[in-house]
């Protein structure tokens, strides 16, 4: 396993999942000293010529060319650094051997499991609750419950599709990670969690094309989902579920945030810059609300560079 990136990997779930400009600045300066460090000891660095790598070096050069037109420009040259970091982490990635890149996959789950149990432990600490928990909601170190929540089904998803035999570890480690997502009652996630549910079944079920497999799979989905809803039940989950309304739902809240920015996309085709739209959206919105970002990434992508 690749000890410099699994040092940086617990850094950034640690300090906010690198959400912050001055984390990213400090990521910059880590996986720009291992990008060398890396190079030196292969005797070469590796930068590949494919669409991924185009793609991102694209999006980063445009956090610093919107910078031109941007709404504020002081901000918007901060966009820079805070992107840097994945174009900078996409090239150090190609310094190591895949061996080494599928163990530190592996270590994801691991990493998210103990995350959740850590913050959940700590949220019962009133000096430190706040720090994990945001209106009730778990949101572990990343202080946002829905990309905590994501962050845990993603782990799930890797332990699921391991080639080698799973073993009990691997099973806890799915259970706590479902667990947190009960906690941080994201809806979206909840959603996506039935959806991969009924995926990975169909996908067993597929693999094993028998009538009696076809009765226990299904039996297996539906045990998950009344789990899901008991679990939701007394995490309080299954009252954000039944109260969605237009009123009350934030998962429904972020239709409107999309609906609002298709018409700055209009008016803005070139992006508005880094933190740009923040500035701009009491212009365009058609309902009482204030947001840095649209909760959308590639619509935030498209507000802060352009099409």
């Amino acid at each position: 396993m690749d000890i410099i990136l699994l040092f940086l990997l617990n850094m950034t779930v640690l300090l906010y999942g690198g959400f912050f400009v001055c984390v990213s600045c400090a990521l910059n300066i880590l996986l720009g000293a291992a990008i060398i460090f890396r190079g030196h000891k292969n005797n070469k660095i590796v930068i590949p010529y494919n669409l991924e790598m185009l793609g991102m070096i694209i999006i980063v050069a445009m956090y610093g060319v919107s910078n031109i037109w941007a709404v504020d420009k002081g901000i918007a040259i901060w966009g820079l650094f805070k992107y840097l970091p994945l174009l900078l982490f996409m090239i150090y990635m190609y310094q190591i051997d895949e061996e080494k890149k599928n163990k530190i996959i592996m270590y994801i789950p691991y990493m998210a499991a103990i995350m959740t149990i850590i913050s959940f432990g700590l949220s019962f600490i009133p000096a430190c609750r706040d720090l994990f928990l945001v209106n009730g909601r778990l949101s572990g170190f990343f202080q946002y419950p829905n990309t905590f929540a994501m962050f845990l089904l993603i782990s799930a998803i890797i332990v699921l599709f391991k080639d080698v035999k799973k073993n009990y570890i691997d099973f806890v480690c799915i259970l706590v990670c479902v667990l947190g997502i009960a906690v941080s009652k994201s809806l979206a996630v909840w959603c996506l969690c039935i959806v991969a549910v009924v995926y990975f079944v169909f996908l067993w079920l597929y693999k094993n094309k028998s009538r009696k497999f076809v009765i226990i799979g299904m039996s297996i989905t539906c045990i998950v989902i009344i789990s899901a809803a008991i679990v939701l039940g007394f995490s309080g989950g299954l009252n954000t579920i039944i109260d969605t309304s237009l009123k009350t739902s934030t998962f429904l809240g972020r239709f409107l945030y999309a609906y609002d920015s298709i018409n700055v996309i209009k008016d803005h085709p070139f992006g508005l810059g880094y933190y740009g739209y923040y500035f701009m959206q009491g212009q365009y919105q058609t309902g009482v609300y204030s947001v840095s970002t649209v909760h959308n990434d590639l619509l935030q992508l498209i507000l802060d560079i352009g099409i």
